[in-house]
């Protein structure tokens, strides 16, 4: 199996944390024909990434089918809890990645791409703040971090929230987690975990390099 992947991808991202984290023997590689080109829109029908090539000339898409792929297949060392009500907490990790803090990336994006674009950082940055308040809340209706061990939801909220954290700076929005105990609790540990930390380090760099105008 190939994993096709970016290093700026939160998406792709989750998927090769994932992939250090099992110590899964799994090809990672840059999209070639590249991504957005018309050759990769003509290989694979949603044009996007991560992109996992299997064995028999077929693919999946998609971070969260790829991921419970890769779970059902390699079930150990397991990122997924075996209780229900675990896994419905293991839930709302990605999806306060995908409904909430994605929402409020975009328009932050835009303006680190096009800084004369009209978006308000300032308003952005206090709407960001607002989901870090809403799951800093639910955080404290489901078990801590600390009873429990890694799961996926982490792995995918991980990766959406380097760049939650990263872009607001890039425009003055700093220690956005302040005030937010928990989240920040869960921040500190999740950075720590085998395989998510490669892939931070990974964004980290590539997210710099566009700093430095690489």
């Amino acid at each position: 199996m190939k994993l096709l992947s970016t290093d700026l991808s939160p998406f792709a991202g989750r998927v090769r944390a994932q992939i250090y984290a099992k110590g899964l023997s799994i090809e990672i590689a840059e999209p070639n024909p590249p991504l957005r080109s018309d050759g990769f829109k003509a290989s694979y029908a949603l044009g996007k990434i991560p992109v996992l090539l299997l064995e028999d000339d077929t693919y999946l898409s998609e971070s969260s089918v790829i991921m419970h792929y890769l779970e059902d297949i390699h079930p150990e060392p397991s990122l997924r809890p075996t209780r229900h009500i675990e896994r419905a907490h293991m839930g709302l990790f990605q999806a306060f990645a995908d409904n909430h803090l994605r929402d409020q990336l975009f328009p932050l994006f835009a303006l680190l791409m096009n800084p004369k674009g009209g978006t308000d950082p300032n308003t952005a940055i206090k709407a960001m703040t607002t989901e870090f308040g809403k799951f800093d809340r639910q955080l404290a209706e489901i078990p801590s971090h600390e009873t429990r061990n890694l799961h996926i939801g982490d792995i995918a909220l991980a990766m959406t929230m380097y760049f939650a954290l990263a872009v607001p700076a890039v425009f003055g929005g700093k220690n956005l987690l302040t005030d937010f105990a928990r989240l920040s609790g869960w921040w500190e540990w999740v950075k720590t975990q085998s395989g998510v930390d490669k892939a931070l380090a990974e964004t980290d760099i590539a997210f710099k390099e566009i700093g430095n105008g690489n």
